[in-house]
């Protein structure tokens, strides 16, 4: 950080004094994990043996981290898109006759519906 003039502020993580705590943290990390949600580098070999070796290898301090992670990082909430409208829902039909249809007739049917000038 010197030779870059760059500094950081770091923020001590809160204790958690729950017997068992760390493998508690990193079986957190399995819901995440079954969906999909960590992205894992084939260069990331460090934190693939962990997750090979978990809970038997050497060490399980990455594992730890990520559990930290869980608790302590802020995530977005992220909204997932609409469904899209099914091409038979009425909406959908509706909205392409009107598209399609004259502008000075309206609706295809309207047409059908108008009295004749008498």
């Amino acid at each position: 950080m010197e030779e870059t003039g760059e500094w950081f502020i770091q923020e001590r993580l809160p204790y958690d004094g729950r017997k068992d705590a760390k493998n508690l943290r990193i079986r957190a990390l399995e819901p995440v994990i079954r969906m999909g949600g960590l992205h894992i580098m084939g260069s990331m070999s460090d934190l693939l043996e962990e997750l090979e070796l978990y809970p038997h290898g050497k060490t399980v301090d990455i594992l730890d981290c990520m559990g930290y992670l869980l608790r302590v990082g802020k995530t977005r909430e992220v909204t997932p898109p609409p469904p899209p409208k099914s091409p038979l829902s009425m909406e959908v039909i509706l909205n392409e006759l009107k598209m399609k249809s004259r502008s000075d007739l309206g609706y295809p049917f309207q047409m059908q519906l108008r009295r004749p000038n008498a």
